[in-house]
């Protein structure tokens, strides 16, 4: 897929993706439009029903599952996180993302959770962030 940006995103009709990829943060800076609730509700308008999100929140100082988890949440959807491990001999750096689903759809897989043991969820509950608000005080690791 092209990269694109949000703004790009709103002029287009839904694409109907399989997946959309949402990956600009760099270094510890929060592009904090790309995880709002408006932003997710244009990502599903761009993907196929069974379609899949997949997040990048990887940063050294904040926790955002618990923002993406509460976006998921007021739009039905299930979330899963993953991390990788790193390998400094191979110049990989430890990644999370966080990978949105409907359910019941054919590529959301199980909801069982203690088969997917690889994946974590937040215990910390925030409020989802919209283009109006945003916190960062619960996230602070």
């Amino acid at each position: 897929m092209f990269p694109a940006t949000r703004a790009f995103l709103e002029r287009q009709l839904a694409q109907n993706f399989d997946v959309l990829l949402a990956d600009a943060f760099s270094g510890d800076a929060i592009p904090v439009h790309l995880i709002t609730r408006e932003s997710f509700q244009l990502y599903f308008h761009h993907l196929k029903p069974d379609g899949l999100l997949a997040i990048h929140i990887s940063n050294k100082f904040l926790d955002l599952k618990p923002v993406v988890e509460a976006a998921a949440q007021s739009f039905g959807a299930k979330t899963k996180a993953i991390t990788n491990v790193a390998d400094a001999d191979n110049d990989i750096y430890t990644a999370t993302w966080v990978l949105l689903y409907r359910p019941g759809t054919p590529s959301s897989g199980t909801d069982d959770d203690a088969a997917l043991h690889h994946w974590s969820r937040s215990n910390v509950v925030v409020r989802p962030w919209t283009d109006d608000y945003s916190s960062l005080f619960k996230l602070l690791r």
